[in-house]
């Protein structure tokens, strides 16, 4: 969810928002009772969207209809989040608590670490003026099969290093997808996604940031030698990966929940 914002620079500055010191009744017991539990991290601050359903035993094309209804249903409501940000911050911060606390012990820090997600909000606010959020809603489709067509081609049965692979891809597609939205867009979301989403357990992401032409729009390289960054026929959506029909039911149950956690994010993150 990351999103718009213009006031909360001050929130890091005076003291940090906390992530919610009591988390709402939930249960760890499916995918399902997860999924609720977050929904209730979002409704008790007021905040009324719809989190996708991230079963990755209904395939591809679910998976992907289940995002891309969440990021159109939900794009009304997040116009507010630069306004209520504290809230955000809060029920976001409390929603990956939520998936952290039903991952086991050895994996809870391979999901982004709720303080980081909660300032990566701000920083997104502060930056809404050099944004082109209505370019970056309409690339959600590309940036889903960007994620998908880079997991289907670094497979692994290794949880941990999927859900890694699953960020590093993530800033890749925003570097090559976000391209066609403008130099100051792509370049903040890789920063951010770098910065703030990559779990604490991962190895840094090495994706390059775009790099501008002084304080325009503009690519420095476009500057130099003029060249199309539009042409990039990618998309994704760094949450879709695979799994093989020989995998263990526990390591698709942990997979489901981890990547569900992560969808919840990053679904939010294209919609500002």
């Amino acid at each position: 969810m990351k999103i718009l914002w213009v006031v909360i620079a001050f929130a890091f500055v005076h003291g940090f928002t906390t992530v919610a010191s009591t988390l709402p009744d939930y249960s760890c017991n499916n995918q399902s009772s997860i999924h609720a539990g977050q929904e209730k991290c979002l409704a008790r601050e007021g905040i009324h969207v719809e989190l996708p359903e991230i079963d990755l035993k209904s395939g591809k094309k679910k998976v992907k209809q289940s995002i891309l209804h969440a990021v159109t249903t939900n794009s009304h409501e997040f116009q507010k989040l630069c306004r209520n940000l504290t809230q955000y911050q809060r029920a976001m911060g409390c929603a990956m608590e939520v998936a952290r606390q039903c991952m086991p012990v050895g994996y809870r820090d391979y999901l982004p670490d709720p303080h980081n997600v909660q300032r990566m909000l701000a920083e997104k606010c502060n930056n809404i003026g050099d944004l082109n959020l209505s370019c970056v809603t309409s690339k959600s489709s590309a940036l889903f099969d960007c994620g998908y067509s880079k997991g289907l081609k670094h497979p692994t049965r290794n949880l941990k290093i999927l859900l890694c692979n699953a960020h590093r891809f993530g800033a890749e597609c925003q570097k090559e997808v976000l391209s066609q939205c403008g130099c100051k867009t792509a370049r903040l979301y890789v920063r951010m996604s770098k910065q703030y989403l990559n779990p604490p357990a991962c190895s840094p992401i090495d994706v390059a940031d775009p790099v501008c032409h002084g304080d325009s729009d503009l690519f420095a390289d476009d500057v130099a030698d003029p060249v199309s960054h539009g042409d990039n026929d990618l998309s994704a959506y760094h949450v879709v990966y695979p799994m093989s029909h020989g995998d263990s039911g526990a390591l698709q149950s942990l997979a489901s929940s981890g990547l569900l956690a992560v969808a919840a994010v990053l679904a939010c993150w294209i919609i500002m």
